[in-house]
């Protein structure tokens, strides 16, 4: 999952220096997909959380 993260702060990171140039239209354009991000990383780990209920409650009785 780091591996995953850290791919995709580069790409961002990429872009933002291939956008310096462009107007600043794009630049909003390109501020989406990093909320974006972030809210799939904060549900990828609210269903970890679910599913580790689970396991927890298994593993009591």
């Amino acid at each position: 999952l780091k591996e995953i993260l850290e791919q995709h702060q580069a790409d961002a990171n990429q872009e933002d220096n291939d956008n310096d140039d462009d107007d600043d239209d794009d630049k909003e354009q390109e501020a989406l997909p990093i909320p974006t991000l972030t809210a799939a990383l904060e549900a990828m780990d609210t269903v970890r959380r679910y599913v580790c209920s689970f396991n927890v409650d298994e593993n009591v009785y």
